[in-house]
């Protein structure tokens, strides 16, 4: 199933959607303009259960389990480093398809990887790296404080305010609570961050309870990503035991592997057992870098405090937990979706945390077995209302007309013309005939041109050339394969590869011969990153050839 309909529309009559941010596997990010908050920006993100195809029951009530319990960690998990949720609601987009969807703050700084991108060495600076992961440990701390395991920690999950001065941790859709006992281990995180007892193709790593660690193992390797520029895919599943050569030579290289090593060792019991243990070791590097300048660091100096500030700090109000209907594709297609069912009386919009909402009409009550549930939402597909039928106008007699003095003296008959009647219809009939060729010529004329223009575009096609003079819009590949890279340079990491053949929509061109395109379809031959579609590849008449162009 396509990606959700939302840009340029208005959802539930409050949050005016302008452009879709990302997606994944399961879900559509999108940021749109609050009314209700004065036109703050927020962050919608929608659950499609459909992306992959249409689900069975099972795996649909999985999905949507997951996306309430998101909801229910991040209102568990309100710090100051750590996304808002400001509110929750089901809607169906502009084709009338249902989804789910939680509102969080708009955080426009990115995330960290991207910050790394727009460094001259892709990577930040210790004093910088610092800076930003005690603030991670500060918000994880919180989280393992209420009993809350993120699960799925990475670079890309860190996302930054607009002045790059706050971070805010992310996507806890595959977040767990311990409640103090055992729980479950499943199979959860990016292969590069995830712990053994989370690797899916490892069993080595398996342990009877999860614990705090295994955020620390997954943060431990998001650092090394920043400080080298680079995942660290050689230690995929095995502890980190070496950085970068030119990182070698620095005064805090070895101790750094040491913390890094131990961090990421595949034994829970071995790793730093919580954050505040972690972040103390780390914290020791900055005593030992000897006046190290990095050009990469800002003008302005980046305090680092040695101890964690574990409270949340001031908050908005907690918004309603949500009560997700289990099902959306699977029941709209089985027909459990019925109009003439009855549903609970919809309670009214949970509040923003500026203005609430004006409470949609109440349904018919229902029935006990349909009670309502406060904080819940249901899908009503309504039959579309009966047109208004247009009803004739009735029939009324005409005004009388007044009469007059004037009206009632019989007018005196007209004199007959004596000319004659070719006199006057002689020119009426040459000004026609001089209508139709005008027009008749205009008409010759317009089918030439677009005769002229057709067999220019034939012979361009005939070419093998695409028909146009504006910049490209859509490439294919030529080559056996080819990089998608993070930016327009060969330094940038690879992303994945396109096969020969294959389709892509150009966004954008630079001068020296690099698009950034939407991926139609990877090369699934060979590894490629998971949450990301665009990427930039070199234009080169030996890679890539333009299918089609803009005319103008």
């Amino acid at each position: 199933m396509p990606e959700l309909k939302l840009e340029n529309s208005l959802v539930d009559g409050r949050f005016e959607v302008r452009e879709r941010l990302n997606r994944g596997s399961y879900a559509e990010i999108y940021v749109a303009r609050d009314r209700a908050a004065g036109g703050m920006d927020v962050v919608i993100k929608a659950l499609n259960t459909s992306l992959q195809g249409t689900p069975d029951a099972d795996l649909e009530r999985t999905l949507v389990e997951n996306f309430q319990n998101e909801a229910v960690a991040l209102d568990a998990v309100r710090h100051s480093n750590v996304i808002l949720r400001l509110g929750h609601g089901t809607a169906a987009d502009l084709r009338s398809v249902p989804f789910h969807y939680l509102v969080l703050e708009y955080l426009p700084g990115g995330d960290l990887l991207k910050l790394c991108r727009g460094k001259s060495e892709s990577r930040l600076s210790l004093d910088e790296a610092l800076f930003f992961f005690k603030q991670a440990c500060e918000g994880l701390a919180y989280a393992h404080s209420k009993g809350i395991i993120h699960r799925d920690l990475k670079p890309n999950n860190l996302l930054l305010t607009e002045d790059h001065r706050t971070l805010k941790i992310a996507d806890f859709g595959v977040a767990k609570f311990t409640s103090g006992e055992d729980i479950e281990i499943t199979r959860v995180g990016a292969d590069i961050y995830a712990p053994p007892e989370h690797n899916p193709h490892d069993n080595s790593g398996q342990v009877e309870r999860l614990t705090e660690s295994a955020d620390v193992y997954s943060l431990a390797k998001s650092f090394y990503t920043v400080i080298c520029g680079r995942a660290p895919s050689q230690f995929k599943c095995d502890p980190i035991t070496s950085l970068p050569e030119p990182l070698m030579i620095k005064p805090w290289a070895r101790p750094l592997i040491a913390i890094l090593q131990r961090a990421t060792d595949d034994s829970p019991a071995v790793r730093h057992a919580t954050m505040v243990e972690f972040w103390n070791e780390l914290v020791q590097i900055a005593s030992i870098r000897v006046d190290e300048i990095d050009s990469e660091s800002s003008e302005e100096e980046t305090l680092v405090r040695p101890r964690l500030k574990v409270v949340p700090g001031s908050l908005p109000q907690t918004p309603l937990q949500p009560e997700f209907e289990p099902a959306l594709a699977s029941s709209a297609t089985s027909g459990h979706f019925n109009p003439a069912t009855p549903v609970a009386a919809r309670q009214k919009r949970e509040s923003n945390i500026i203005a609430p909402v004006q409470p949609q009409p109440e349904m018919e009550k229902a029935d006990e077995n349909h009670s309502a549930k406060k904080g819940r939402f249901f899908i009503e597909l309504q039959q579309p209302k009966p047109s208004t039928p247009i009803q004739p106008l009735p029939k009324t007699e005409p005004p009388a007309v007044r009469t007059s003095v004037r009206s009632s003296v019989t007018p005196e008959p007209a004199k007959a013309v004596k000319a004659p009647i070719k006199s006057l219809t002689t020119p009426v009939k040459d000004r026609f005939t001089e209508g139709v060729r005008r027009r008749v010529f205009l008409i010759l004329l317009a089918l030439a041109f677009l005769g002229v223009l057709g067999s220019v575009y034939n012979y361009f096609r005939n070419l093998g050339h695409p028909f146009g003079f504006g910049p490209p819009t859509e490439i294919e590949i030529v080559s056996v394969g080819l990089n998608v890279r993070y930016g327009p340079s060969m330094r940038d990491s690879v992303m994945g590869v396109i096969a020969k053949g294959s389709r892509h929509k150009v966004m954008t061109q630079t001068s020296q011969q690099w698009y950034q395109i939407e991926v139609g379809q990877w090369d699934e031959t060979n590894p490629h990153v998971q949450d990301q579609n665009r990427g930039w590849v070199y234009g080169s008449s030996d890679f890539v050839r333009v299918v089609s162009r803009r005319v103008w």
